[in-house]
């Protein structure tokens, strides 16, 4: 997403800000390594005053850190892969309970064995995994997380900006992680409370690469999942992502999980290779209005196996785990490609009722193909072609290796729903205005006209013509001189 969305203080607003509580103090650069001053992080932390930097030296810094509330940047020199927070299985490395905003900063680090495994509210209430939140909404960008015990990033009543990580093996391995152990981000409600309210969104999920986790989902039934992003009351934006080689072995939604969520974003990620034991390789949502848009969602698999009532065999959407006849009406696909080629359907609804179009989620504009199988399955009406929805191969470049891009033969070119731009303005208040390589959203490849493409990329056209455009009328036309005419944009 455009970092409209997200706005950094700049340094006079914020001695602006300030001056009403303390005095505006001068920005400097705090340096922590060998042979520095400050040997450790949080003693830079803690010498550090508001519009600060504590610039890290490279090496492994054996540290459970607290930002303590300041708004201040923590960065490293030499980059990720040299500096290395490491919390050694004692807590979580890095902390934000002191309502911090978004110029709390964390930049740059290799961030690993934050948590403990088991529900210990003795850390930082309930903090467990490698970067623990609590009604705070800090910047977490840049940074390699890995390795985290129960969580790679827990945000507790917060509103983050997470951007441009890199998540991978959060691990669970004994099951001993409340609820959802094991997913690279956790969302439990938002700054203001568990659901969106007013488009105030618990978070913005951009740009990140999630990868090779595995949520247990040993504790409890077809609700545990997300080993990518388990959201569990909230409503963040997610867009931008790759969400790939996730998996939930006894849950259901390998790379996304949504119970009591509310008016969540969804737009523009790349969802791959995930896997759930209890359906829904790519998404299960017990939520409430789930906005779907603009998504690559390709063969992910949910086989059904994972020993709960509720599981099934459902390879890529499980619209409802848990709610028992009524399948999620709220949410909507619009814009997406669905593709896999699995034996058993994409898409299924409950089985505690008869098959419903108006129970059950709105599919709009999508391709919706499934190789190996059916679409849509038994317990769900098909409208696989109905809505402008498509039942075709969408022709990617090269899907063994990654490549979704669409070949200029894809029916998924020029084939969408505009509406879906003024939605997402509307909903997220940024405009959805370049596709996931950062290229113009709309572009006219196929001669049809200013069409979006279906999925996350959209196919080089003529691009020039497809701006932003506005009719003008007049309140008299013709108009004699002397006349009063109003013009309407």
């Amino acid at each position: 997403m455009p970092a409209t969305l997200h706005t950094t203080l700049r340094p006079v607003l914020l001695c602006a800000l300030l001056l009403l509580a303390t005095a505006c103090w001068a920005q400097t650069t705090i340096r922590v390594g060998p042979g520095q001053t400050y040997t450790s992080i949080q003693s830079g932390i803690d010498a550090a005053n508001p519009g600060d930097t504590v610039l890290v030296a490279p090496g492994t810094y054996q540290e459970n850190i607290d930002f303590r509330g300041k708004a201040i940047t923590v960065t490293s020199s030499g980059g990720a892969a040299s500096t290395i927070i490491d919390g050694g299985s004692a807590g979580p490395a890095v902390t934000f309970i002191t309502g911090e905003t978004s110029a709390s900063t964390i930049s740059g680090f290799t961030i690993q064995h934050g948590g403990q495994f088991g529900w210990v509210p003795s850390i930082s209430s309930y903090g467990i995994g490698n970067i623990f939140l609590r009604n705070s909404a800090p910047t977490i960008l840049n940074n390699i997380i890995t390795l985290g015990n129960c969580w790679g990033i827990e945000s507790n009543y917060s509103a983050p900006l997470i951007q441009n990580n890199t998540i991978s093996a959060t691990q669970d391995p004994q099951g001993n992680c409340s609820f959802g152990g094991g997913a690279a981000i956790i969302i439990w409600g938002g700054i203001n409370g568990m659901y969106n309210s007013s488009g105030v969104y618990s978070g913005l999920i951009l740009g990140n690469t999630i990868e090779n986790n595995v949520e247990s989902g040993l504790e409890d039934a077809g609700g545990n999942g997300g080993a990518g992003i388990a959201v569990w009351g909230g409503s963040p934006v997610i867009e931008n992502n790759i969400i790939r080689n996730n998996s939930s072995p006894g849950g259901s939604g390998g790379a996304i999980n949504f119970v009591n969520s509310q008016g969540t974003v969804i737009a523009q990620n790349l969802i791959y290779g995930n896997s759930a034991g209890c359906g829904g390789g790519a998404i299960a949502t017990d939520g409430n209005g789930l906005y779907v848009f603009n998504n690559t969602i390709v063969d992910n698999v949910g086989v059904g196996t994972g020993g709960f009532s509720e599981c099934a065999s459902i390879a890529q959407i499980y619209p409802s785990p848990d709610t028992y006849g009524q399948d999620n009406p709220s949410d909507i696909f619009i814009n997406n490609i669905i593709s896999g080629s699995t034996s058993y359907p994409a898409v299924n609804c409950s089985w505690f009722s008869a098959p419903n179009e108006a129970n059950q989620p709105t599919f709009q504009n999508n391709i919706l193909y499934n190789a190996g199988g059916p679409f849509f399955g038994s317990y769900c009406l098909d409208v696989s072609g109905k809505y402008n929805n498509i039942a075709a191969d969408p022709q990617f470049v090269s899907p063994s290796t990654g490549d979704y891009h669409l070949k200029i033969t894809s029916p998924a070119i020029d084939s969408g729903q505009n509406s879906v731009l003024q939605t997402f303005l509307n909903m997220t208040g940024a405009p959805l205005s370049k596709d996931f390589d950062g290229n113009a959203r709309v572009q006219d490849a196929t001669g049809k006209g200013c069409i979006i493409d279906m999925g996350a990329y959209e196919v080089h056209g003529t691009a020039s013509i497809c701006g932003i455009s506005e009719t003008l009328t007049s309140s008299l036309n013709p108009a004699m001189a002397g006349q009063t005419v109003t013009f309407t944009a």
